[in-house]
């Protein structure tokens, strides 16, 4: 196979990659959104005046995961109104 050829392969290969990447974190973000959804709706924080407090980080003893989609999520939703 010419090198030109894997060369070009090679950037598809990283192109693809990175756009997997980013539809993980966006399916992340949109699960995690709809479970404060639920959670706000448990709580019937329909308004401002009914608001409820929401823990924006997790408790996670041995700090292993992906990354806490949930900040990103409420600020998704915020923007969103």
């Amino acid at each position: 196979m010419p090198v030109y050829l894997q060369i070009v392969l090679l950037l598809v290969a990283i192109i693809i990659f990175f756009f997997l990447l980013l539809l993980i974190a966006g399916w992340g973000s949109e699960s995690i959104a709809s479970k404060i959804i639920a959670e706000m709706e448990e709580q019937r924080a329909f308004s401002a005046g009914s608001a409820a407090n929401l823990p924006d980080t997790r408790g996670n003893f041995f700090k292993m995961g992906l990354g806490n989609y949930r900040p990103k999520a409420l600020q998704i939703l915020l923007a969103d109104k």
